[in-house]
């Protein structure tokens, strides 16, 4: 059995017998309309500095005259939610807060208008660091969760991380992986206690 259940990895894994502490996290993006089309492909761009305590602005392109752009971070620096509940609409401050970093990162763009916003989950692990192996004491559970917002970028090594655990028993094609093997949870109850779980409303 694999968990890759993104935000619900830690309900999955509560039922599988195999805990994973998952900080369900609210981010959103926007699409950023410009003007007129570029002449020529906005290259995917990231300010984020790891470790810095807040967010980063990032964009890239979506196609003629269209940027996606938002907030990025991969400091468990917001509230948690129910993932079964997260709000999909948008607060004005976070439009306004984007605008501020595109227009100082894209000033010759400030005539973009920014709007079609998306709210989803971040699944955040407390360390900010996603965990890949066979869960302790039920080494037929192999969990991959836990990514944040890169799941999409890491998801090919992280998947290759998994099946090595599946088939070889040991990561064979990245040794240095194995730091991300999953170590001991404290159970459910014990994580709502300490409020990492279901703790109130969204953030940014």
């Amino acid at each position: 059995m694999v968990n890759a259940a993104g935000g619900w990895a830690g309900r999955v894994g509560d039922l599988l017998g195999a805990p994973v502490t998952i900080l369900p996290q609210r981010h959103q993006a926007l699409i950023a309309h410009l003007p007129e089309p570029l002449g020529y492909v906005m290259p995917s761009v990231m300010d984020y500095v790891p470790s810095s305590g807040g967010f980063g602005a990032y964009f890239r392109d979506d196609g003629p005259g269209r940027l996606v752009a938002g907030l990025h971070t991969e400091e468990v620096i917001h509230d948690i939610v129910d993932p079964d509940a997260v709000q999909r609409d948008t607060a004005g401050e976070y439009v306004e807060l984007v605008a501020e970093r595109l227009v100082h990162r894209l000033p010759r763009l400030e005539d973009m208008r920014l709007g079609d916003v998306w709210a989803g989950i971040y699944p955040m692990r407390p360390d900010g660091r996603p965990v890949v192996g066979p869960a302790v004491g039920r080494a037929s559970v192999v969990i991959v969760a836990g990514a944040g917002g890169s799941g999409l970028q890491s998801s090919p090594a992280l998947g290759r991380i998994a099946a090595d655990w599946i088939v070889d028993g040991h990561v064979a094609s990245i040794p240095a992986a194995a730091v991300l093997r999953p170590q001991a949870e404290s159970t459910a109850d014990e994580r709502r206690l300490a409020g990492t779980l279901d703790r109130g409303p969204s953030g940014q």
